[in-house]
């Protein structure tokens, strides 16, 4: 039985983007032919590893607090043995610390395939994130990415190759009987005054920040807005721009069309 090591610098929950995909990957692996173990390097207290084992993998929790420091290096020397003992046949790594720090334990233990998961453009990267990745990317054997873009990001930051890089979109779990789904619109006005039945409802889940471009979002809303009269926006998420969205002037919290429900 082929055995597979997922590491994410963090699984606080299933609400995140990476951290779904980990769950449903894990999840519908099938156990007959691979042995599944999940990985998370931090978020002590916060992880539950019930959420891996109840669908048959394990779960483990290396605390790194800095790849590059004292607890980087015990808890690589103990990644290691797991990885030896274990006979880790394929190790994917999500997240920046979990790429570098587990490519580099991965490669002194030995692991066969070593696969990278990209999934942003990088806006939160430094040029040492870039040099360290360049240095680590001669040991990765596959790079997956989640859109073209992020492809050519790969590509042109660090000069990997194509032939290395696979495009995989993020899966989408439908529900067997979609018909049965209450309309949107009706869901989404128990929660935001303002929506009628009728109404077209666009929502978009990700926390306030530049990085998730809510600003190309509002201004492509705005042409939209003068050719769908019932269409709403709704904007769901932890607000970290202080209200700049609600804001009434240059912002958009002044249209009708368009609301913010924060999540607390």
């Amino acid at each position: 039985m082929l055995k597979i090591a997922l590491v994410a610098d963090c699984i606080a929950n299933l609400t995140g983007g990476a951290e779904k995909q980990i769950y449903e990957l894990a999840k519908r692996l099938d156990k007959s032919k691979y042995d599944v173990t999940v990985i998370s390097l931090d978020c002590i207290g916060k992880t539950s590893g019930e959420w891996f084992t109840s669908v048959g993998c394990q779960y483990h929790a290396f605390r790194v607090v800095r790849i590059y420091g004292l607890s980087g290096l015990l808890q690589g020397i103990r990644f290691y043995n797991f990885l030896k003992k274990e006979k880790i046949g394929i190790l994917q790594t999500y997240h920046f610390s979990s790429d570098i720090w587990g490519a580099f334990w991965g490669k002194l233990a030995g692991v066969p395939v070593i696969i990278s998961n990209r999934r942003d453009m990088g806006f939160l990267r430094k040029p040492s994130h870039i040099h360290a990745y360049r240095w680590v990317n001669q040991w990765v054997s596959k790079f997956i990415v989640v859109s073209n873009s992020i492809r050519d990001m790969v590509k042109s930051t660090e000069g990997v190759p194509q032939e290395k890089i696979e495009v995989i979109y993020n899966g989408v779990d439908l529900p067997q009987a979609p018909s049965k789904i209450p309309a949107s619109a009706g869901m989404t006005r128990n929660l935001i005054e303002g929506l009628e039945a009728n109404d077209i409802v666009i929502m978009h889940v990700a926390y306030l920040s530049p990085v998730k471009g809510h600003i190309f979002l509002l201004e492509a809303f705005k042409k939209i807005i003068g050719q769908i009269k019932n269409v709403k926006l709704v904007l769901v998420g932890e607000d970290m721009l202080e209200g700049f969205l609600a804001k009434p002037g240059d912002s958009y919290g002044d249209q009708k069309q368009c609301f913010i429900f924060r999540r607390t």
